[in-house]
């Protein structure tokens, strides 16, 4: 039943519209949402490619209903690439998830794989005021981009998986290096092969953001 003068808001696979953007963003939202809860936020960047929305439902379901975390996944508007003019409409529907909504602000993450990981990394630091965590799978820093201070208001930590063998094993070690020496804290998955995190990977990762606020 639902509490009296609570507004309802829309649960399980909601499609997002931002009017002025063609990109499609879709959520995934716990059935069992409570507004007196707080709920983390994982803004999910696929890599660019056919959207599979039946594997993203199987994906993150389960795990946000057990750890109460809200998954937004925005989608690119070429299938193709992302863009950096893309972190601008990325932001809108993370601040609509934010107004509709009870998101505790120490678990916002932005969560990209490959091309995905280069624009987490873009959209983290464009707002460090907004996200605490950046997590880049298979995936480097951007080229060119600049760090900002790590400060104690708008600090942001970093997971990023590393596979020695692959041909980004350098460039993702430059920016581990970089980020412990501008004292970012860092925690490194290594795994065999160049891939999205696994079901287990994904469950330690939930407890990594659930532990945000100590880090």
């Amino acid at each position: 039943m639902p509490l009296a003068g609570v507004r309802q808001v829309d649960v399980g696979v909601v499609d997002i519209k931002i009017p002025e953007v063609p990109n499609a963003c879709v959520a995934v939202v716990p059935v069992s949402y409570n507004p007196q809860v707080s709920y983390g936020l994982i803004v999910y960047l696929p890599a660019p490619g056919k959207f599979d929305r039946d594997e993203l439902v199987d994906r993150w379901k389960e795990l946000g209903e057990a750890s109460d975390l809200i998954v937004l996944a925005p989608q690119p508007k070429s299938d193709k690439q992302w863009t950096r003019t893309e972190v601008e409409f990325i932001r809108k529907p993370v601040d609509q998830a934010i107004a509709t909504y009870n998101i505790d602000p120490t678990r916002v993450v932005v969560y990209g794989h490959q091309a995905g990981g280069a624009m987490a990394y873009l959209t983290a630091f464009q707002s460090p005021e907004l996200f605490s965590g950046v997590i880049a799978v298979d995936a480097g820093l951007p080229a060119r981009m600049q760090l900002p201070d790590n400060g104690p208001i708008s600090r942001i930590a970093i997971y990023t998986t590393l596979v020695k063998s692959s041909r980004l094993a350098e460039r993702v070690n430059q920016g581990i290096e970089k980020f412990r020496e501008m004292k970012y804290p860092v925690t490194v998955k290594e795994v065999p092969l160049p891939r999205d995190l696994n079901e287990d990977e994904i469950d330690e990762l939930a407890r990594w953001i659930d532990a945000l606020d100590r880090i």
